[in-house]
């Protein structure tokens, strides 16, 4: 009986520790300058090169700050400085799954991974002012006081939407812009050569 009674009692707690474990949802590739990450009600975790990202992290980056993180479906997203970003759920396997951050502050590029490549964009960026789907592309996007940047760099394209509207784009070096709350994002425009270096110079380590 009391070898029963220890058996119920360790897998009790085997299950417990099961449901409140944490998914892996990326690794820490390159960092320089100050990052964290922190689970709601835990404190805050360094970043360093290697560090694991989970589902439910909050990640901020400091001041100068450059923080590369690869997905566990290969996308690679990199950080600016003073970037606020959660990874709300990102579960990835071959032809399945589904990838969903808030960047709620701040710059960032990304690459996206085995996710765009499943039907229906199951990839996304949501922000304060509009949601971003990736079709298999590379980006960049800036989030700050209620407005937001999407550029498209390479690839399949990226569209912005917001209750007010949606907009695609297609051709490398186009933009969009959501100019303040409520507004529609812009039609798609093209960015000279000096802004898409400012932009990327924003992201660059």
């Amino acid at each position: 009986m009391t070898l029963r009674i220890f058996a119920i009692l360790v897998l009790a707690l085997w299950t417990a520790g099961a449901a409140g474990a944490v998914e892996l949802a990326g690794t820490v590739t390159r960092v320089k300058g100050d990052a964290t990450a922190r689970q709601d009600g835990e404190a805050p975790r360094p970043l360093g090169e290697g560090s694991a990202i989970f589902v439910g992290d909050a990640v901020t980056t400091g001041i100068a700050t450059r923080l590369e993180i690869r997905l566990t479906d290969d996308a690679v997203v990199i950080l600016g400085d003073r970037v606020v970003l959660v990874v709300d759920h990102y579960v990835y396997a071959p032809g399945r799954g589904r990838g969903v951050l808030s960047l709620f502050t701040g710059v960032f590029k990304a690459a996206s991974g085995g996710l765009a490549q499943i039907a229906g964009a199951p990839f996304r960026i949501n922000t304060p002012a509009g949601t971003i789907g990736i079709r298999g592309t590379e980006f960049w996007g800036e989030q700050r006081a209620d407005r937001l940047l999407v550029a498209l760099l390479s690839g399949k394209g990226v569209f912005v939407r917001n209750p007010a509207g949606r907009v695609d784009i297609a051709r490398p070096g186009f933009a969009t812009r959501v100019p303040a709350p409520g507004q529609p994002p812009t039609p798609p425009f093209q960015l000279s050569p000096a802004e898409l270096q400012r932009a990327l110079g924003t992201v660059d380590f």
